[in-house]
């Protein structure tokens, strides 16, 4: 039925996201990284340095986060290299966050708030 859904679905182009009228689903893979020196580092460990990074937020705020990323630490495992990729890229990181939130499903409740915290970093 020609028509019936004029909504743009959201196809995924080499690398950046493009809107399109296309039928295909976006890629559920996780992106080729390769490997760096601080996959030797553990996620938990990650999480500390980026933690005790000076930041624009309050302690409050940054007691929240950090807690919401080591109570998730057992799914951000899952994505390891990816947050491995994050924390050596000096690319804009909240762009790769957002693709990542886009194309995997059950990531928001660790990305949202390490988003926050890689943002708020002085």
């Amino acid at each position: 039925m020609e028509g019936w859904n004029d909504c743009p679905v959201i196809t995924r182009s080499s690398s950046s996201l493009v809107m399109g009228m296309s039928t295909s689903t976006p890629s559920l893979s996780t992106p080729s990284l390769t490997p760096t020196d601080s996959t030797d580092k553990s996620v938990g460990s990650i999480i500390n340095e980026l933690c005790s990074k000076p930041t624009k937020l309050s302690d409050k705020m940054l007691s929240n986060i950090k807690t919401k990323l080591e109570n998730n630490i057992d799914k951000m495992e899952q994505h390891k290299q990816f947050i491995f990729h994050l924390y050596d890229s000096e690319e804009d990181v909240k762009e790769k966050i957002i693709e990542f939130m886009i194309i995997n499903d059950g990531v928001s409740s660790w990305c949202v708030p390490l988003k926050k915290l890689i943002e708020s970093i002085e």
